[in-house]
C-alpha cells in the first residue's frame, strides 16, 4: 500500500513540474495561453452552447488557431525536411489519435463503420471527417509553404507583404468555393484557402515583431476594437459555421475576425505573467489531445449532467468545459509523456 502511494505521490510530482516547466521551456508563453484560451472555446462551441456564447467567439476560436500557426510557421531547408516536420506535428497524431477516436465514435454512436473510415480517410467537410481541424491546418500549411516559397523570388523589401496578399487572393477562392460553387474538397482544401490569410497575418506578425508590440501598447485603441467587435456580433445576426461552411455574411465575419485579433493577442500576453497561467498553458501544449477527446468526454459528462438535472443551456456547456479541463488532464500529461508522437511532441 505505502508503495502504491509513493507511485502515486511520485505521479502527482511529476504532472506538477511538467505543469511549472512550460515557463522555462523555451516556448512562447503567450502563444501556448492563447491556444490554451482557443481550445476552452472549442469544447465550449461542442457543448451546444446558447446563441449569445457563440455569437461571441465564432470569429476568432478557430481563426485564431491559424494565426498562431503562421506565427511559429518556419519552411524548411528544403521541401522534404518541411514535410518531416508537419509528420511529426501534425500527420502523426492525426493518425494515431484520428483511428482511436474514428473507433470511440462508431461504439458510442454506431452507424457504419466503413464509412467512417473512409470519411476519415478523405477529409471531406462533414463526411465523417473526424480530425477534420488537424487535416485542414496541414493542408493548410502545405499550401503556405508555397506562398513563401513564392515571395522568396520577390523583393525582400516587400516578400512579406506579397505573403499576405497571395493568401488573401486563396482565401478569396476559397471563400467563393463555400458559399458559390459548393465543391467539397478533400483534406478540407476550400476550408484551407479560407484560413491562409489567417496563417499570412500570424507570419507578418513575428516578421513586423516590432510594430506588433506598438499596436499591443495602446490599450485605448485596443478598447476600441474590442467595443466595435462586440456592437458587429450582437446586433448582426451572422450565422457562421466554418466547418459547415456556412457564412451569412462573409465580409462581417472577416472584419470582426481581423477587428479581434489584437485585443486576444493583447489577452494572451496578460495572462501569461500570471502564476496560474501554467494551467492554461498545458492546456495550450495539449490542445490536439483536447481536440481529440474533448467530444467524447462531452457524451459522457452530458448523460450525468442530464440525469441531475443540469440542462440549462448557459450553465451545462460551461460545466462541461470546466470538467473537461480538468478529466482530461491527466490522460493528456500521461500521453505526452510517454507517448509523445502520438500527440506531436
Amino acid at each position: 500500500m505505502d508503495t502504491q502511494t509513493t507511485t502515486q505521490r511520485n505521479r502527482q510530482i511529476d504532472f506538477l513540474k511538467e505543469m511549472s516547466q512550460i515557463q522555462g521551456s523555451g516556448r512562447i508563453q503567450w502563444l501556448d495561453s492563447l491556444k490554451g484560451i482557443l481550445i476552452l472555446f472549442v469544447i465550449l462551441h461542442h457543448s451546444y452552447p446558447a446563441e449569445i456564447y457563440r455569437r461571441m467567439y465564432t470569429p476568432f476560436f478557430l481563426t485564431m488557431f491559424f494565426f498562431a500557426s503562421g506565427y511559429t510557421f518556419s519552411p524548411k531547408e528544403n521541401f522534404r525536411m518541411f514535410l518531416k516536420s508537419k509528420w511529426k506535428r501534425l500527420l502523426c497524431p492525426f493518425f494515431t489519435l484520428g483511428l482511436v477516436r474514428v473507433l470511440m465514435a462508431y461504439i458510442l454512436e454506431g452507424g457504419s463503420f466503413t464509412k467512417r473510415l473512409i470519411g476519415f480517410v478523405l477529409q471531406r467537410s462533414c463526411m465523417y471527417d473526424e480530425m477534420w481541424f488537424v487535416s485542414c491546418l496541414f493542408t493548410c500549411s502545405l499550401l503556405f509553404y508555397l506562398i513563401v516559397r513564392i515571395s522568396e523570388h520577390i523583393d525582400s523589401k516587400w516578400d512579406n507583404y506579397v505573403v499576405l496578399g497571395i493568401s488573401l487572393v486563396f482565401t478569396a477562392l476559397g471563400m467563393a468555393d463555400m458559399c458559390i460553387w459548393r465543391f467539397k474538397l478533400i483534406w478540407e482544401a476550400e476550408i484551407a484557402c479560407m484560413m491562409s490569410f489567417y496563417m499570412g497575418l500570424g507570419y507578418l506578425a513575428r516578421k513586423k515583431q516590432a510594430y506588433l508590440e506598438k499596436w499591443l501598447n495602446r490599450p485605448l485603441w485596443l478598447s476600441g476594437l474590442t467595443g466595435i467587435y462586440f456592437i458587429l456580433v450582437f446586433l448582426v445576426p451572422n450565422d457562421v459555421d466554418i466547418h459547415l461552411e456556412k457564412f451569412s455574411y462573409p465580409v462581417l465575419f472577416f472584419a470582426s475576425s481581423i477587428l479581434i485579433l489584437f485585443p486576444i493577442v493583447y489577452l494572451a500576453k496578460r495572462i501569461s505573467r500570471f502564476r496560474w497561467n501554467r494551467y492554461l498553458a498545458f492546456i495550450g501544449r495539449n490542445t490536439l489531445f483536447y481536440y481529440s477527446f474533448a467530444g467524447i468526454v462531452r457524451i459522457l459528462l452530458y448523460s450525468v449532467l442530464n440525469h441531475f438535472n443540469i440542462s440549462d443551456i448557459y450553465i451545462q456547456p460551461l460545466v462541461c468545459v470546466l470538467l473537461t479541463a480538468v478529466l482530461l488532464a491527466w490522460p493528456a500529461w500521461f500521453t505526452r509523456r510517454y507517448f509523445p508522437w502520438a500527440v506531436g511532441a
